[in-house]
């Protein structure tokens, strides 16, 4: 068997690591609640850094961290979880993107919602795509156009940028939209179209 060590946090220590984080991070937490952000870290070291980690993704580029941004976070994780299969996908991780599907699906988020978030991302790539082949102002290059995306998502979209065309990405952006159409009409197999739509997608990232 093997043994994983963790280390299990009083109120009081939750507090200090979270004023460590936030103060490494530049985030600002004057009226901040530290009971309510304890209640919804639980008492395990590794979940409670994961856990702020995705409360300061969800407020950037934002510095001011209010309690309604620990409920909008914290009681509701999933976009986290969404971002994460649509950066699989256009890395053509098929393994993984399948497998978040998976866990995403068990947990009860919809397919349609991973498809609009998808959109949403490859719709970033695109604008970051054209910037590159200057086929919009030539005072905007790709790193302007993603510069505002959260340190920990840029790199994903940077690599992206090496493996797609803008060409390609409309294709996908126009496949999406037609998948979110067939989801709607049949809902039964949901599931399927996506993991399905998804590897046909991964299957035009460029290889080397």
């Amino acid at each position: 068997s093997v043994l994983i060590g963790c280390y299990n946090d009083d109120d009081k220590k939750l507090k200090d690591l979270a004023v460590k984080i936030f103060n490494d991070h530049n985030i600002h937490y004057n009226n901040l609640d530290f009971s309510l952000l304890s209640s919804l870290l639980g008492i395990d070291r590794l979940n409670t850094i994961n856990e702020i980690d995705k409360l300061i993704s969800y407020i950037y580029p934002n510095s001011i961290l209010t309690n309604d941004d620990v409920l909008g976070c914290l009681a509701d994780t999933s976009i986290i979880e969404i971002d994460n299969i649509a950066f699989s996908l256009m890395l053509g991780k098929n393994f993984d993107f399948l497998n978040k599907i998976d866990a995403a699906i068990l947990r009860g988020l919809e397919s349609i919602l991973i498809v609009k978030r998808t959109q949403f991302w490859f719709q970033k790539l695109l604008i970051a795509s054209l910037a590159n082949s200057k086929q919009l102002s030539h005072q905007i290059d790709g790193n302007n156009v993603l510069k505002d995306v959260f340190w920990k998502h840029k790199p994903y979209l940077v690599q992206a940028l090496q493996l797609w065309d803008s060409k390609k990405i409309q294709k996908v952006l126009d496949y999406l939209l037609d998948l979110e159409a067939k989801l709607k009409l049949y809902p039964s197999i949901d599931n399927i179209l996506l993991c399905q739509s998804y590897l046909s997608i991964s299957s035009l990232v460029k290889r080397y």
